[in-house]
């Protein structure tokens, strides 16, 4: 039950995995509506597609719930998302609502994950075992916080996200560093903060 808990379903919705690109100019504001600009190169990446195959598959609802304006391809070949300040309002309550969820689940289990300072730091209180699961969230998380940055306003190619270990039991802090450089835990760390009786914590 607890691997179940701890391991989010991907959602495949395009606009999330913005938080993981990094172009000079991704968002265009026209009166009440906003630009993102993906380059064929980050659609292959991101979308393991074409521009006009991405094109063509958020306009068939085939991603999205259609909480966009258009989804277009550009004299230059690239695709362009508009999103209205309604769409703007909707994407940011639901990525606050998964984020929320993530929190409570963690809750219930005494190991809180906590996102804080405006989407730019995450502090995880967990256990050893938790190790893998873990790893994956804050992966996870982090696009959801990336992507929140950029809905708020932030330049997409300075979006980052802190990243604090804490075991739950002792409170000493196991791992701190930054995302979306490449950010890692491994059994040594928790060794070296906590020793290598195999006791990781007292709350085990």
């Amino acid at each position: 039950m607890r691997k179940l808990h701890r391991v989010i379903i991907l959602l495949a919705l395009p606009i999330f995995l913005l938080s993981f690109i990094k172009t000079e100019k991704t968002i265009t504001i026209v009166s009440d509506y906003h630009e993102f600009m993906f380059t064929a190169e980050n659609c292959d990446m991101f979308f393991s597609c074409k521009p006009w195959e991405a094109s063509l598959k958020l306009n068939s609802g085939g991603w999205t719930t259609g909480r966009f304006r258009s989804a277009v391809v550009d004299k230059d070949g690239n695709l362009v998302i508009t999103l209205s300040d309604s769409d703007l309002e909707y994407w940011k309550s639901y990525i606050d609502s998964i984020i929320e969820k993530r929190s409570e689940l963690d809750e219930l289990d005494g190991c809180p994950f906590i996102v804080k300072d405006e989407y730019h730091s995450i502090e995880v209180r967990s256990k050893k075992e938790y190790l893998l699961a873990d790893t994956f969230n804050i992966t996870y998380i982090s696009g959801y916080c990336g992507i929140m940055q950029i809905l708020n306003g932030e330049n997409l190619s300075d979006w980052y996200v802190d990243v604090e270990i804490i075991d739950v039991g002792s409170g000493k802090t196991v791992k701190t560093g930054q995302m979306p450089n490449s950010f890692k835990v491994s059994m040594d760390d928790w060794d070296k903060v906590l020793g290598n009786s195999g006791n990781v914590s007292e709350n085990t």
